[in-house]
């Protein structure tokens, strides 16, 4: 298991060349996202993740899980971050999509965030409360 103190640490050193390789594919885009980045690194979430599941596990299966957590974490941070866009100002990676009505500017404020990814993570508590039930009716018959 990775020690507490070494998960920053092990992150932070990945978090390096992948910083500057997004600075060299798309320039500035790092400074756009100001200290939201940089935070990433200690984010509890992914570390107690790697904690709790890289040491039962082979190099495969983890490798393979970095993975899948990377990709969800990615659809699901783009995909609202695309939705609050388009509720600010009607474009989607600042390319307009036509006609949109306007939201309050409350859209903008961090929380508003928040409050997309509750409602969402509700959302999926619910569909696999659902989908559990449903497999706990059905019994196989002999």
């Amino acid at each position: 298991m990775v020690a507490p103190r070494r998960g920053p640490l092990i992150s932070a050193g990945a978090y390096l060349p992948a910083a500057w390789y997004l600075d060299q594919v798309f320039p500035g885009s790092l400074n756009a996202l100001g200290i939201y980045a940089g935070l990433t690194v200690c984010n509890s979430m992914l570390l107690s993740r790697c904690n709790d599941y890289a040491p039962f596990h082979l190099a495969r299966a983890v490798l393979a899980d970095v993975f899948g957590c990377m990709l969800g974490y990615s659809v699901v941070l783009c995909g609202f971050a695309c939705l609050r866009e388009y509720l600010q100002r009607g474009s989607v990676w600042n390319a307009n999509v036509g006609t949109y009505i306007a939201a309050d500017k409350g859209t903008a404020l961090p929380f508003f965030g928040f409050l997309l990814l509750g409602f969402a993570a509700a959302l999926a508590k619910w569909a696999d409360g659902r989908r559990n039930k449903k497999t706990e009716r059905q019994v196989p018959r002999a």
